[in-house]
């Protein structure tokens, strides 16, 4: 089950901070006006327009904008309450069939997975991932499959900083395992034995 989120909007712009509070309230999400980030309400996330906010060990921080769409600001306030406070490792499993399924863990939690034709699109995913989750490690496991050479180098020429890519054996991640959730298609279930091969 997830966890309800709550977020607090530290916003200047009126119609932004308008804009923002119903959207988020259409979603389920509860929402406090925030004068002063200081004034510990019962939110996790603060989204704000300041640029420059200090951090806080009891909520995560996020930067609006007018260029915000709303589908990307829902997204990431959805990858945010489904990750840790702190995110110091992240690994990715990554399938590489001829759909290919992606997975990536925060500790033992499962924060995402997409499956796609396209390499361009897993690297999308990934930066996505680390932008809003900002981990302090990433270690991305890619299985031996069909598309392996293709997407282990596309991978290592898009990604710098602390990303460890591995070769991983892939026999055997298409079946069903009972600890995986079948609400997921095969490639993403593929992708979640790879991320967990030890």
């Amino acid at each position: 089950m997830r966890e309800h989120v709550s977020v607090g909007l530290l916003i200047a712009d009126d119609k932004l901070r308008e804009r923002i509070h119903s959207l988020v309230r259409a979603a389920g999400i509860t929402a406090y006006f925030v004068s002063n980030p200081n004034d510990r309400g019962s939110w996790r996330l603060l989204l704000t327009d300041r640029d420059h906010i200090e951090a806080s060990p009891s909520y995560r921080t996020m930067r609006v904008s007018t260029k915000l769409r709303n589908r990307e600001l829902l997204r990431r306030i959805d990858l945010l309450r489904r990750a840790p406070r702190e995110v110091g490792n992240m690994v990715v499993g990554i399938d590489p069939g001829k759909r290919i399924g992606t997975a990536a863990f925060v500790g033992s939690e499962l924060i995402d997975g997409v499956a796609t034709n396209s390499p361009g699109e897993v690297l999308t995913w990934l930066g996505e991932l680390m932008s809003v989750l900002e981990p302090q490690q990433v270690r991305i496991r890619i299985g031996l499959g069909q598309r392996w050479r293709e997407i282990h180098e596309t991978v290592l020429s898009s990604l710098s900083g602390e990303v460890t890519v591995e070769l991983v054996d892939e026999r055997s991640t298409t079946k069903t395992y009972p600890h995986v959730e079948k609400r997921f298609g095969k490639d993403i279930r593929a992708a979640i034995q790879i991320a967990l091969k030890l």
